[in-house]
């Protein structure tokens, strides 16, 4: 019965340890922001080709992108935070 503020407990705690997760595991910080993209991608019912054309708009690129490993932690950081906001756009229209 207290599954959302559980989750958004978890959520917050994730967010406060991702700095050190950073300097431990660079590989582990990176998985972290793609966990992130693609399960905002699948709330929204994107497939990876519209997440590439989302990352290159978002992040305003000059070519396009053929997988999001070609992203440094920068560009990965931001457009997690973009799909965040397009799932709570999403939410707030439902």
């Amino acid at each position: 019965e207290k599954y959302d503020e559980a989750l958004v407990f978890l959520k917050q705690q994730r967010a406060i340890h991702r700095s050190r997760l950073h300097r431990r595991s660079p590989v582990a910080y990176r998985n972290d922001f793609f966990r992130m993209i693609y399960a905002g991608a699948g709330e929204l019912g994107w497939d990876r080709l519209q997440v590439y054309q989302f990352a290159v708009e978002k992040l305003g690129l000059k070519k396009p992108v053929a997988s999001l490993k070609e992203l440094g932690p920068l560009q990965l950081k931001s457009l997690a935070e973009s799909v965040r906001r397009q799932v709570a756009h999403l939410r707030a229209t439902k």
